[in-house]
């Protein structure tokens, strides 16, 4: 789907057309737009409210658009024909409010992997030819220690080893050169960063955070298995 190796995706903040034109030209392989999103400390409306943005990104934007359908509630089937027709390149759902119905059209789905579920649920999902990849995203990252810990680490590895789709980590925490490195070799196959988690409020802030994380990535020798 990605024409790099270790894709490197951005979640925007707000479906932010500024920032997602930030994200490309800084060399992004994509872009997740969202809709029904409990963030931080605000939340990202309904297909109605977020259209518009979302309208303007799609225009502007030529590399890889997903919609990330959040954890407030489940979209209904009125939305997801709304959905359809923005002609997304890729989905992200959360598998406790994602209906079966989006599985119909073929769109390629990426499941967030969430705390309490065994990963036998997700062994299952992987076969299911739609479901591209899996997102996982430790929840003890914060800005002022260690972006992951021993657990989040083994919890990957122990993902990227058991399933048969690839992983990708979702980082909430600015990454250092090291932690990226480590990432790759314990099995992450693309990278998905929040712009509002790293503080990346400004355009010419992400292109920093984006520059920075290609850089390594590229220094890494990263290559797909064949």
């Amino acid at each position: 789907m990605f024409r790099s190796s270790l894709p490197l995706i951005v979640e925007l903040s707000k479906n932010d057309p500024e920032l997602a034109q930030a994200s490309q030209e800084s060399g992004a392989d994509g872009v997740l737009l969202q809709i029904l999103s409990q963030k931080q400390n605000y939340i990202i409306g309904s297909l109605e409210e977020e259209s518009e943005n979302i309208k303007s990104i799609l225009e502007k934007v030529s590399i890889k658009k997903g919609i990330l359908l959040g954890d407030v509630r489940s979209v209904n089937r009125e939305e997801w024909d709304q959905i359809k027709n923005f002609n997304f390149d890729f989905m992200v759902v959360y598998p406790a409010t994602a209906p079966i119905f989006l599985l119909e059209t073929g769109i390629p789905m990426f499941v967030s992997v969430q705390p309490g579920l065994p990963i036998d649920y997700y062994r299952a999902l992987s076969n299911i030819p739609s479901v591209e990849g899996f997102i996982y995203g430790p929840s003890t990252q914060n800005r002022l220690d260690s972006s992951f810990n021993l657990v989040d680490l083994a919890v990957l590895e122990l993902l990227s080893t058991t399933l048969s789709k690839p992983i990708y980590f979702r980082s909430l925490s600015e990454l250092k050169a090291d932690e990226i490195l480590l990432l790759i070799k314990r099995g992450a196959s693309g990278i998905i960063v929040d712009p509002y988690s790293l503080g990346a409020i400004e355009p010419s802030d992400l292109k920093d955070v984006i520059n920075f994380y290609k850089k390594i990535i590229k220094e890494s020798g990263y290559r797909i298995w064949a």
